[in-house]
């Protein structure tokens, strides 16, 4: 017979990082709180108290909030762990969608200014790309 834990278990999942990042998205893209409950055929009071108190929803209303506001739960869920790269690359995107044009000229030149530095850092065998800073040691 499996061992059932205590809800006041250190193991238990704290659910509200997860429940600000859903705060945070909802909000980044000006629906209300009224309006995710409306979608979600649930009441506003069940999403405040998943977004501000890590109320744990079911798997299905789960699924559907992750997905609707693409939020990637592996970092919550693997917390020991360094982030996948497709999940750091898919949280740049979302932020990168928010800019504007404009923006996105910035943004690139920034992506190319890094890559040089990495391809010249490892050419140099990894000291760092310090020239021309004045270190005068």
């Amino acid at each position: 017979m499996p061992v059932r834990k205590n809800k006041e278990s250190k193991d238990r999942f704290d659910f509200k990082p997860i429940g600000l990042a859903i705060k945070r998205e909802r909000m980044a893209r000006g629906l209300s709180r009224e309006a995710l409950a409306e979608i979600c055929d649930i009441s506003d009071g069940y999403i405040k108290s998943i977004e501000n108190t890590g109320k744990n929803p079911g798997f299905q209303l789960f699924w559907q909030l992750v997905t609707m506001f693409d939020i990637s739960v592996d970092e919550y869920f693997y917390k020991d762990r360094e982030p996948h790269t497709s999940s750091k690359l898919r949280n740049i995107l979302g932020l990168i969608r928010e800019v504007g044009n404009d923006d996105i000229y910035l943004v690139e030149s920034i992506a190319k200014e890094l890559t040089h530095r990495n391809r010249k850092n490892d050419k140099d065998g990894g000291k760092g790309g310090k020239d021309d800073e004045g270190d005068d040691t």
